[in-house]
C-alpha cells in the first residue's frame, strides 16, 4: 500500500480541486493521508482504504507516485465505485436490457486505439454479416468449398478484433481495464452498463433515477435481480436485469457505493433479501441514517 500525505505547497493544484473521499464524502485537506486506487485513480482517505479491506475495483494495487494533475483532472467528474460482471450463475454472459439504448440513457465510447473505428465501421460489419450469410447459403444449397473461405474470412476479422481489444484494453489506465465482458457498474453520479473494456457504455444520470431495488434470492428461490426506476421527461419507466448472486459477496464495496450514490443524489435504495448477512448490513446502514429500505423475505 502506497500512502501519500497531502502537502499544502507540493499538492496545491490537487487541493484547489476540493476532492472528496468517494465513500465518506469528507473533503480531503492538507496533512491528510490518502491512497490512490491503481485501477481507477480514485483517491481515498487512508482510514477509508483500510475500511474497504484495502481493495477497490476488485484489486488491491495502489499508485506509488502521486498522480499528475492531468490524470487527476480526468478522474474528478465521475469515479467508478463498484462494478460487477454480468454473468448468470452458470457463467454465461447476460445481455443489457434493451431500454438502455433509449433516452434518457446516454451512450459513450472509449477509443482504445487509432484503428478502433475500423472494427465499428458499418462497411466492415456489413462484410462480416454478408460473409456469414453467403457461407451458410453456399453450404446448404450448393455445398460449395467456397464456404470455407467465407467462414475463414469472417473468423479472421473477429479474431483480429478480439486481439486488438485485448491488447489495447489492457493498456487502459482506468477501471475499464478490468471489464472483460458485459458489466454493471455504479459511479458517484450514475448507474451504467458497459461491454468489454468500456468500448460502449450506457449511462443513466442519477438525476433521472427515482429508486433502485435489489432482490437477493437464494439458490432455491431463483434469480437475483435489480430493478431501476427512472423518469423520461414526464413518463416513469423501469428496467429489470439479472445479476449474479455473488454481487452481494463484496458487501463493503457494494454497500458503500450505494451509500455514496444515494446520499449525493437523494435516491432511495431498497434491499429485499432472505440472507442474514445482507439483512444485518442493510439494517445497520438504515440505523446510520442512510436512505435505505429493507424487506426481510423470510417473513
Amino acid at each position: 500500500m502506497h500512502i501519500h500525505k497531502i502537502d499544502s505547497n507540493t499538492h496545491k493544484e490537487f487541493l484547489s480541486q476540493n476532492r472528496k473521499d468517494p465513500i465518506t464524502g469528507d473533503l480531503i485537506q492538507s496533512h491528510d493521508e490518502v491512497v490512490f486506487c491503481a485501477s481507477c485513480k480514485s483517491v481515498f482517505l487512508l482510514d477509508t482504504w483500510i475500511y474497504l479491506d484495502e481493495k477497490h475495483c476488485e484489486q488491491s494495487e495502489t499508485v506509488e507516485k502521486f498522480p499528475s494533475s492531468s490524470v487527476i483532472h480526468l478522474k474528478i467528474e465521475e469515479s467508478i465505485l463498484f462494478f460487477q460482471a454480468l454473468n448468470s450463475d452458470d457463467g454465461n454472459k447476460v445481455n443489457f436490457p434493451v431500454e438502455v439504448k433509449k433516452s434518457p440513457w446516454v451512450r459513450e465510447q472509449t477509443k482504445l486505439s487509432p484503428i478502433q473505428g475500423i472494427f465499428n465501421n458499418f462497411i466492415i460489419q456489413g462484410i462480416k454479416i454478408m460473409s456469414w450469410a453467403i457461407g451458410i447459403i453456399l453450404f446448404l444449397v450448393y455445398q460449395s468449398p467456397i464456404v470455407i473461405f467465407a467462414f475463414l474470412f469472417t473468423f479472421i476479422l473477429q479474431i483480429t478484433e478480439m486481439l486488438h481489444n485485448w491488447y489495447f484494453g489492457n493498456q487502459l489506465d482506468s477501471a475499464f481495464r478490468a471489464f472483460r465482458g458485459n458489466t454493471f457498474y455504479i459511479t458517484n453520479k450514475s448507474i451504467c452498463f458497459s461491454d468489454a473494456y468500456g468500448i460502449n457504455r450506457y449511462i443513466l444520470s442519477a438525476k433521472d433515477i427515482k429508486q433502485i431495488t435489489f432482490y437477493e434470492k437464494n439458490i432455491s428461490e431463483g434469480l437475483t435481480y435489480c430493478v431501476v426506476e427512472y423518469q423520461e421527461e414526464i413518463t416513469n419507466k423501469r428496467i429489470t436485469f439479472n445479476i449474479p448472486k455473488n454481487t452481494f459477496n463484496n458487501t463493503i464495496s457494494f454497500f458503500n457505493s450505494l451509500k455514496s450514490l444515494s446520499t449525493a443524489n437523494q435516491i432511495p435504495i431498497r434491499i429485499n433479501s432472505s440472507n442474514k448477512n445482507t439483512l444485518s448490513i442493510t439494517q445497520r446502514t438504515i440505523d446510520e441514517g442512510y436512505n435505505f429500505r429493507l424487506r426481510d423475505m423470510n417473513r
